[in-house]
């Protein structure tokens, strides 16, 4: 139907973000309130376009767009630590989940998580501008977009190089030995007890525990400021492209693909055909003495080093008494090997490598990720707990292989893997709860890491658009929420606005669930579940909320009869956009009820007056309105669909919005 309307452009957008805001929105509709549109596309990406001052477009700059924009809210990039895990998100946030004893989560706190939390900085702000993260043993190094770095964690060697050895709770920025902040950073590495930076003119810093050599000063002095990795005495290592820090050695790979190491080389982990330590980094050489030339990506284990030749091929020295070289061996090797399978073929296609104390963790072309070595605990997610020297996939719960991962990170019990769609997934020990998935249950097939820092948003059933606010709903039925939080319209227990989404909660602080329908007000929020109930959060001097109150919430509240009783069987429900805010019930017997402002006859119950709690809406004969089967509230005026496609309409009418011809 094509119409025409006196009253403007203005007031036809209106009309048509009030048709839409009561209907799920499938792939490829939208939906649209006040001064933003957020879009559900069928990849399960959210865009959005137009006013984003509260952040309500869950997008990292504060700005307005008038094309769409992508909110990324998956996770750019993972790091495992010993037995903590790290989530760089798109935005520039870092979240963190796992042991947390000396502060390595950066919250603040020293309290284990086993849903991720958002790392701050001294003042309890989010840290932010971050571009790359690396998890040591129990410390974690942040690369910030101005080229300096923040540590947190583990302190006693020096390792987070802020000129003391306090552990930290909170993100100290990295100093050089002369006490000078470091800069022009462009790679961190953090491994058992030390840190390595790259600098943009490819020379490399490190402090922290040196007992064997591992910074490549040229002694064994621990160091709690940076110093500079030395080729020889009076010579630095330069030309640098990437680092890896081991448990108790450092690995440089040079833009000519030449690898350098230095340090503990007890296990041959050097790959220089013997096993002495080093305290100058020496080159790595293959079995005939060769110098190797054409790595083009490197990773330190615990006691092993792994190398990724240009041609997708992949070259393991070290200790090997888990069969993590890849060879269908346990003997160690003091130079390096190539991975094969048992038909004596070569491992190829590999475009991405990890490795941390006894495994070695592979991402081939086609998105299939492998494990080698140790499997205690399920780390290498094939869903036995078997040790291998051949790399064997990763399958999921059902057995099938798992596709379609693009980096992952090993720690030293568990192993951490982003996909394309920007979900993060997890697998092995889970006794500080480092996989992230709610739980200390240890997992031999990889399992979701939850909560708001990636989950958020995929696998969305719905999105509705408030004034200054966006809610996401799950196909799970769970909840999340942007934009606004002045009422505490976003549900999460707090009137702190949000760039990104945060997920809705009861009062008892758990993941409020089994929500079947949202929608957005202007300053609160409604949700109906599963049981027939409502609930809702954010303003309330009108009512809307529905509770009998006139308080405001920072949780959701349920909605209630005058009795106080549970206000049940309802299938659908519209929040007003209007100031002062009106909510709206469809029931399932096709009657419809409203709570909150009246004073323009909005609820249509004959009268003017507010209420607290739902009253029916009435029809011409003052008769409860009947064979409703679609709702919708705009600012002030309510619409409602009957099943014999007639359209009725109540409240303010001063554009002619109620189409009556008035």
């Amino acid at each position: 139907m094509k119409s025409e309307s006196s009253a403007g452009p203005i007031a036809r957008i209106l009309f048509i973000c009030v048709v839409f805001s009561c209907f799920v929105l499938q792939p490829g509709l939208w939906g649209g309130q006040a001064n933003h549109t957020v879009f559900l596309t069928e990849s399960d990406v959210v865009m959005g376009t137009g006013n984003n001052a509260n952040g309500q477009l869950s997008v990292p700059v504060v700005t307005q767009s008038s094309v769409p924009i992508q909110s990324k809210f998956g996770v750019r990039e993972v790091a495992s630590g010993w037995s903590h895990t790290l989530f760089l998100m798109w935005e520039g946030t870092v979240w963190a989940v796992g042991k947390n004893s000396y502060g390595q989560l950066g919250d603040g706190t020293t309290t284990n998580r086993s849903n991720p939390v958002q790392v701050v900085d001294g003042s309890g702000n989010p840290l932010v501008g971050v571009t790359a993260i690396s998890a040591g043993d129990d410390f974690s190094i942040f690369l910030m977009d101005d080229g300096t770095c923040q540590t947190v964690g583990k302190n006693t060697t020096g390792q987070l190089s802020d000129g003391t050895t306090f552990d930290r709770t909170n993100s100290v920025q990295v100093l050089d030995a002369q006490g000078n902040v470091l800069d022009k950073v462009v790679g961190i590495s953090a491994g058992a007890n030390h840190s390595l930076f790259l600098k943009s003119d490819g020379t490399v810093w490190s402090s922290g525990e040196n007992s064997e050599g591992r910074l490549g000063d040229g002694t064994t002095t621990n160091r709690t400021g940076a110093v500079q990795v030395m080729k020889t005495s009076v010579e630095s290592l330069n030309g640098v492209s990437s680092i890896s820090a081991g448990y108790f050695h450092s690995v440089f790979l040079k833009n000519d693909g030449s690898i350098f190491t230095v340090g503990l080389n007890a296990d041959g982990q050097l790959g220089d055909s013997t096993y002495s330590n080093r305290i100058f980094p020496v080159q790595v050489k293959d079995s005939l003495g060769n110098d190797i030339s054409t790595g083009s990506q490197i990773h330190a284990g615990g006691w092993h080093t792994v190398i990724l030749d240009k041609d997708g091929t992949v070259w393991n020295v070290g200790r090997n008494q888990f069969g993590q070289l890849g060879d269908g061996t346990n003997t160690n090797r003091n130079n390096p090997i190539k991975v094969s399978l048992s038909n004596g073929n070569l491992f190829d296609q590999v475009i991405s490598i990890s490795a941390k104390a006894n495994q070695t963790i592979l991402i081939k072309e086609n998105g299939t990720i492998w494990g080698i070595g140790k499997n205690t605990e399920g780390r290498l997610g094939n869903g036995s707990t078997s040790d291998t020297s051949r790399p064997e996939s990763f399958v999921d719960s059902q057995g099938l292989q798992v596709t379609d991962v693009i980096s992952c990170s090993s720690g030293n019990l568990h192993t951490t893997y982003l996909k394309a769609n920007g979900s993060s997934w997890s697998t092995g020990s889970n006794a500080y709860g480092q996989l992230g998935d709610g739980t200390t249950t240890d997992r031999t097939t990889p399992v979701r890491v939850l909560q708001s820092i990636e989950g958020g948003m995929s696998d969305l059933k719905e999105i509705s658009v408030g004034q200054y606010h966006t809610l996401y709903l799950k196909v799970n039925g769970t909840v999340w929420a942007a934009g606004r939080n002045n009422y505490g319209q976003l549900g999460d227990g707090t009137t702190t606005d949000r760039m990104n989404p945060v997920q809705v909660m009861d009062a008892s602080g758990y993941p409020l669930s089994g929500v079947v329908r949202i929608s957005a007000g202007s300053e609160y929020s409604v949700f109906s579940k599963s049981d027939g109930t409502v609930w809702a959060t954010g303003y309330n001097a009108s009512g809307q909320l529905g509770n009998g109150t006139t308080n405001y919430s920072t949780y959701p509240v349920q909605v209630v009869e005058d009795s106080g009783s549970p206000f049940e069987e309802v299938k659908e429900i519209s929040a007003g956009m209007g100031g002062s805010g009106s909510t709206f019930y469809l029931k399932a017997d096709g009657t419809v009820w409203a709570a909150g402002y009246n004073g323009v006859g909005t609820l249509g119950n004959g009268t003017y007056n507010n209420t607290s709690t739902p009253l029916p809406v009435e029809d011409l004969s003052g008769n409860p309105m009947n064979g409703v089967v679609k709702i919708s509230v705009g600012v002030d005026h309510s619409v409602f669909l009957k099943g014999d496609g007639t359209v009725w309409a109540v409240g303010y009418n001063s554009n002619g919005q109620l189409g009556d011809g008035t």
